[in-house]
């Protein structure tokens, strides 16, 4: 209803007189001009960082320009009355230009400045958009994680490739890319994308969940311990992390230490088939058979097609001719 009120809804534009002390209050010319605001995408609210904002005169020349800083925010201080225009050009989405006046009253300003994608959101899932991405990169990005989703991992990588070539330090692509190669089992460059992405943004718990199971696939279990343990510290409720490493404490022969990593990935994610099928093999390192006898169904029921279906099948019959585990 409002955008067909107004020219753009790219622009919030509130106008008021920040909190100042009565005496203040009582004299607006002890309010310090200024103009700021945040700049952030309109339809998924991602704060943009490092986006050029210029400030400029009625008569078009430039008075100042600035980067946003890490949450999209501007500030244009000591201004003189008159009136001003506000720009942001971000490469992939719509120039936004917009008037504002400083008066007497009016001393200062606030902008929320909402960008549009130039044609369809082509997006990094980060929760924040940097805007020094070139346009190239981010759709070889999306071309990249197009493919993986439909399991071409070779074009996958060779898009990702070409997207951190384009801008090294683009985090998702370099974390992405570690995923691609890991799903090829190129474990030296797996490692490398991924301890790139972490030089990036060293308390990405994704990243480490993901070096840790590089780790793991090379039997690396020390390493693959530390990093997970640290990605836990940071988001205790990544099921992928509490997985894998049940499965590091597994292989490293310690079903004790594998069962409450287990029993905390099921908590996160019930519907997930092969935490069912770990947990049902650790009952059964423990011999508590009936217990395994629960995971190993619940692992059917929600896989009966699934790669160790016909095994597990042969496992829960056997497990119903023994006594102790039919009895539940």
């Amino acid at each position: 209803m409002l955008r067909s009120l107004l020219p753009s809804l790219a622009l919030v534009l509130s106008l008021y007189p920040c909190p100042v002390s009565a005496r203040q209050d009582r004299d607006p010319l002890r309010i310090t001009p200024e103009i700021t605001g945040q700049v952030r995408l309109e339809q998924r609210k991602t704060p943009v960082k490092s986006a050029p904002v210029r400030l400029e005169s009625s008569a078009g020349s430039l008075t100042s320009q600035m980067m946003t800083d890490s949450v999209g925010r501007f500030t244009f201080s000591g201004l003189q009355r008159g009136q001003y225009f506000v720009s942001v050009h971000v490469p992939g989405y719509r120039p936004e230009k917009h008037p504002v006046e400083i008066t007497s009253i009016i001393r200062r300003v606030q902008l929320l400045i909402e960008l549009e994608p130039e044609e369809s959101p082509s997006l990094a899932p980060s929760e924040l958009l940097d805007a020094r991405l070139p346009v190239e990169a981010i759709k070889e990005f999306e071309k990249g994680r197009a493919a993986l989703r439909d399991g071409k991992v070779e074009k996958a990588i060779s898009h990702l490739e070409k997207a951190v070539r384009l801008h090294a330090d683009f985090f998702d692509a370099q974390l992405l890319l570690g995923t691609a190669y890991l799903d090829a089992q190129q474990w030296e460059k797996a490692e490398t994308a991924l301890r790139r992405a972490l030089e990036l943004r060293p308390h990405s718990s994704v990243a480490l969940v993901e070096l840790g199971e590089v780790y793991r696939r090379q039997k690396r279990f020390t390493e693959a311990e530390s990093s997970l343990l640290v990605a836990l510290k940071l988001d205790d409720r990544s099921w992928q992390g509490h997985f894998t490493l049940a499965r590091v404490y597994w292989e490293m022969g310690d079903a004790t230490k594998a069962s409450p990593a287990a029993e905390r990935a099921l908590q996160l994610n019930p519907n997930y088939p092969e935490a069912h099928l770990l947990m049902a093999n650790i009952f059964m390192r423990l011999n508590l058979f009936a217990q395994a006898l629960l995971r190993y169904e619940e692992y059917l029921r929600l896989a009966p097609k699934g790669a160790f279906a016909v095994q597990t099948r042969e496992i829960t019959r056997r497990l119903k001719q023994q006594p102790t585990a039919a009895s539940k």
